[in-house]
């Protein structure tokens, strides 16, 4: 459980979300296409990004992303899930973002690609983190001195009188096998 002080900042929701909604919507997938059944989870989510929501359903089916939205409403009842660096609690379209990457019915692929996707509709909406950019920055950082360590080093400059000479990688003796030709065998 959640302590109460710690609250879903109201920015990050619809004007129209209300917790009560939340708890008394229960969905028909049969009854509804795709689009209204995500737009409708979005809708009772009160999530600002209606996309990422119906991208998860399109990625989940109707009737999986019915279960996820049941168990985010059973996060809700319980007082909902901490952000991971447990500085607020997630949104409720957040709870049901994490639930859909740790849902074992979807993909690892689909995950990836919804991630991306919900980091691009982030910043396009201004709400992506503002450590990310850092974050990225490092980790391009860290894979670069990876690269850079599993690298020979080299000297930038060679002099010539430090390269061999011919005749110091070439043994003047050749290892010809002793007897004639003849009793080597050809191929043919």
């Amino acid at each position: 459980m959640v302590p109460a002080e710690i609250f879903v900042p109201h920015k990050l929701l619809t004007p129209a979300y209300a917790q009560s909604k939340l708890f008394e919507v229960d969905f028909d997938a049969e009854a509804l296409s795709e689009e209204q059944l995500a737009q409708a989870i979005a809708d009772a989510l009160g999530e600002t990004i209606p996309e990422l929501i119906c991208k998860a359903v399109h990625f989940t089916g109707k009737l999986h992303a019915v279960e996820l939205f049941k168990k985010c409403q059973e996060v809700e009842r319980n007082g909902g899930m901490l952000t991971q660096n447990r500085n607020r609690r997630r949104t409720p379209g957040g709870v049901f973002m994490q639930l859909f990457n740790e849902s074992t019915d979807v993909g690892e692929q689909q995950k990836k690609e919804m991630y991306k996707f919900g980091a691009e509709k982030q910043r396009q909406s201004g709400r992506f983190p503002k450590w990310w950019d850092k974050r990225k920055e490092q980790k391009e950082k860290r894979e670069a001195e990876k690269r850079q360590l599993n690298q020979p080093e080299t000297p930038d400059i060679i002099k010539d009188s430090e390269l061999p000479r011919s005749n110091e990688l070439i043994k003047p003796e050749l290892n010809v096998p002793s007897g004639s030709m003849e009793d080597i065998p050809q191929d043919g």
